[in-house]
């Protein structure tokens, strides 16, 4: 019997999806990078998207890498490639100034960027992690909801999500580039870490799938 697609759940899984997106990395890949089942519609469906967040994650944790000239080295292919992610990225960029781990400020270049993307790649990251974690699908129809950690402006959030996070051992993916915690409550729902390169945490809620089973009966749909 075939697996079915960890992401959608529903077509058969007749490809590999890496896991991060392999587009996020520049070249050499890290070995034995982390792969599950995928249809071909969920596993070809998101190129453009991870272009535009391997952009975004690029520019946020290029100074944290070791690996630093070739993380810009692939971020200019990508953009001479993408001829309309190239043009949005230098129309939207505005010049700042960041700390860049030092008390000093100094001169940088900050771009814009449409959430849409980095939803859209981050929730299908968890919905592939789920199935890792689960050894079944999210499923398309259970809500997720996304946020960079660095743009949640509550306090009490942030600490709410820390002591929550850290009360779970993290787990290393592709040579420890990509590391991510996980806690699920009694009712199915749960919440994601996703550190990238050490430096980019990105946080993700997920509802119950529709089919989970809580004390011998199913959640609602």
């Amino acid at each position: 019997m075939k697996k079915l697609c960890a992401i959608c759940g529903i077509r058969p899984g007749t490809t590999s999806d890496h896991i991060p997106p392999k587009g996020l990395y520049a070249k050499p890949y890290p070995m034995n990078m982390h792969t599950v089942p995928a249809c071909s519609k969920c596993n070809q469906g998101g190129a453009t998207a991870d272009e535009i967040v391997k952009i975004m994650i690029g520019l946020s944790t290029g100074e944290a890498r070791g690996d630093q000239s070739l993380v810009i080295e692939s971020m200019q292919k990508t953009l001479a490639k993408n001829k309309k992610l190239r043009r949005k990225v230098f129309q939207s960029a505005e010049r700042t100034f960041h700390h860049f781990n030092r008390a000093i400020l100094s001169p940088a270049v900050a771009v814009r960027f449409d959430g849409k993307e980095y939803r859209e790649v981050m929730t299908r990251i968890v919905r592939a992690l789920y199935w890792v974690e689960k050894g079944s699908a999210l499923g398309i129809a259970a809500k997720v909801t996304v946020d960079a950690f660095d743009q949640i402006e509550d306090p009490g959030q942030v600490a709410l999500i820390q002591t929550v996070l850290n009360s779970t051992q993290p787990k290393h993916l592709n040579e420890s580039t990509f590391v991510y915690r996980v806690v699920f409550d009694d009712a199915g729902n749960s919440i994601w870490g996703l550190m990238f390169f050490g430096a980019h945490l990105a946080i993700v809620s997920a509802d119950a799938p529709a089919h989970f089973v809580a004390d011998g009966l199913a959640s609602a749909e």
